[in-house]
């Protein structure tokens, strides 16, 4: 079998709800991957009920495998 070559998947959009993660945060956990891509947030993201303190609630699959990061992204 061929290595992963998926490495990270990046979201910015603008309001991801608690039902939206919770679902991409159990379909990325269940991937057959080796490793697992990183899941990384824009911080323009974190809208309706998320925060930087409650993200683990949200993506609680990848937060304990230490696979989710909050970036800051530049429009180039």
């Amino acid at each position: 079998m061929a290595a992963n070559q998926i490495r990270r998947i990046v979201i910015h959009i603008a309001g991801l709800d608690a039902h939206c993660s919770k679902e991409l945060d159990s379909k990325l956990a269940s991937l057959s991957l080796d490793p697992l891509p990183t899941l990384e947030l824009e911080r323009a993201s974190i809208t309706r009920g998320l925060t930087m303190e409650n993200l683990d609630e949200y993506f609680p699959q990848m937060a304990s495998r230490k696979l989710l990061l909050v970036v800051d992204h530049q429009e180039k």
